[in-house]
């Protein structure tokens, strides 16, 4: 059982050059949305204002309170978090450019971070103007240096009195060195009383104003990365929306037959006369043609087929075109050819060769003329002087549409070719339009398909394989039409490939 290949980097390019267009207008609007949203913004500014935190015992016992750690780092978001209590916020409602904000307001409105490797808080606020915003910010760090200072003071307050009893209890004449220490340590509680040590100190009054909105760069910088980021989805998105077959690989897995040729797409101004093997030898296409050539008389010989029926998976995969090609390649290889126009009603082969046929496939079946009567020679270039040759049973435009698959008389024309020529190519209509096709199908020594690039849909590939089993056919391989380059899965093929693929 085939395992399906996971999609690599050449995978994802192709499918960024498939949506191309898609990624190009997500890419332009998603930027522009984002500077005219931002552009829209009513001003933000943000003013900051540093404190410096002791995170040590500097205080006798202040440390604990106040959140001290051992750890510095753990000792600082402590503070942070500190400053973010509802009560360190309330001492800024008495401010007037605070009162407009409210408890609420205020916590929205300002943060408090650590800064990395340092024993410093950041204090930040943010309003509509400069001004306010710096102000604020200044407030803030105010109100938390008080809460700071207020909590060491009633420390103090309570370590004074408790040291005052102690001393009050202890008898000078039995612990006279107990009693010197007592007051040495109530003494400087009282010096640290008078001076008010908190334990943070403003370091920098201002650090800005900084604009943050509008920031229309900043907003397009970010619309451009989201909108990456949406173009890789939508693209995704529209890719596993999309049934069509995505290269020779895909359609070799869904057919369960290897590729023979991968066809770039070639205008139609450019048939007839101008055969691709022969128009430009050393062209993509000439390359492409000459490889089809190699890899189908392979699978004939291989298989020992003289007969084969090429079909295409819709009416729009170039079947005409790929057996036309393919004829004049066998033909120039010394290989005597004989090219049936069997798509009745929609014959396209004498335009091709530019024949202007007077009869065709449907006189000869009908009896009015004899087959050597009907077939045409088409003069390939370099063919003569040589064993090849390629003739053509045209289909008449607006001739009697015969059902091919319910006539006897097929199998007996395509043996009297066969006695002619070497190999019988039938141009038919695809299998999943025309019941006839089967038909054929059944009878022919093998069975290429024509696949479209990029044209195929996954059902219709796997629709025809089943058709073509249930005929009990012998699919040889499939040739891919409109090719964006010569497909790398398209190989000279070899016995081991031939068996890999075939049944």
């Amino acid at each position: 059982m085939s395992q399906t290949k996971q999609p690599g980097i050449e995978d994802y390019l192709r499918m960024a050059r498939r949506r191309a267009g898609l990624i190009a207008v997500v890419m332009i609007l998603a930027p522009l949305a984002s500077f005219a949203y931002s552009r829209g913004l009513d001003e933000r500014w943000e003013g900051s204002v540093d404190v410096f935190i002791s995170t040590g015992s500097d205080a006798r016992g202040n440390a604990a309170v106040l959140g001290g750690s051992p750890f510095p780092d753990r000792a600082l978001a402590t503070q942070a978090t500190l400053a973010r209590s509802p009560e360190v916020l309330r001492r800024m409602i008495g401010n007037d450019a605070a009162g407009e904000f409210g408890l609420e307001g205020l916590v929205a409105a300002s943060s408090v971070e650590p800064t990395a490797g340092s024993d410093i808080l950041r204090f930040s606020f943010e309003a509509g103007r400069a001004g306010v915003a710096q102000r604020l910010a200044h407030a803030y760090a105010g109100a938390f240096i008080e809460f700071r200072s207020s909590v060491s003071e009633r420390q103090l307050d309570v370590s004074i009195a408790r040291t005052r009893r102690s001393i009050a209890r202890i008898d000078p004449e039995k612990e006279p060195e107990l009693l010197l220490g007592l007051r040495q340590q109530l003494t400087e509680m009282r010096g640290q009383r008078a001076i008010g040590i908190g334990g943070a100190n403003l370091v920098k009054s201002e650090i800005g104003p900084v604009k943050i909105q509008p920031n229309p760069t900043h907003a397009a910088l970010i619309g451009l990365l989201g909108g990456a980021a949406l173009a890789a989805l939508a693209t995704l998105f529209f890719e596993a929306l999309d049934r069509r077959v995505r290269g020779s690989g895909e359609a070799a897995v869904l057919l369960g037959a290897p590729p023979l040729a991968a066809l770039p797409h070639r205008p139609r101004e450019l048939r007839g006369p101008h055969l691709s093997i022969a128009s430009d030898r050393a062209s993509e296409t000439a390359r492409a043609v000459r490889l089809m050539r190699v890899n189908v008389g392979f699978a004939l010989d291989e298989r020992q087929a003289e007969t084969v029926l090429v079909t295409g998976a819709d009416f729009r995969a170039g079947t005409t075109t790929a057996i036309c090609e393919l004829a004049a390649a066998l033909a120039m290889g010394r290989r005597r050819v004989a090219l049936v126009d069997m798509n009745v009603r929609r014959p396209d082969v004498h335009n091709y060769f530019q024949i202007d046929p007077l009869v065709g496939i449907g006189e000869v079946l009908g009896g009015s003329v004899s087959l050597g009567e009907a077939l045409v020679e088409v003069k390939v270039p370099s063919s003569e002087g040589r064993r090849g040759g390629l003739v053509v049973l045209p289909a008449r435009p607006g001739a009697f549409a015969i059902e091919l698959g319910m006539d006897p008389r097929i199998e007996q024309l395509l043996g009297e070719l066969e006695q002619s020529a070497e190999i019988v190519l039938i141009d038919s209509p695809p299998i999943l339009e025309e019941p006839d096709t089967l038909a054929l199908a059944h009878s022919a020594d093998g069975v290429i398909v024509v696949v479209r690039s990029g044209g195929a849909h996954r059902e219709s590939l796997i629709a025809t394989r089943r058709q073509l089993g249930s005929a009990s056919a012998k699919l040889l391989g499939f040739i891919e039409t409109d090719a964006p380059s010569l497909a790398e899965d398209v190989a000279p093929l070899d016995p081991a490939a031939l068996a890999r693929f075939g049944g």
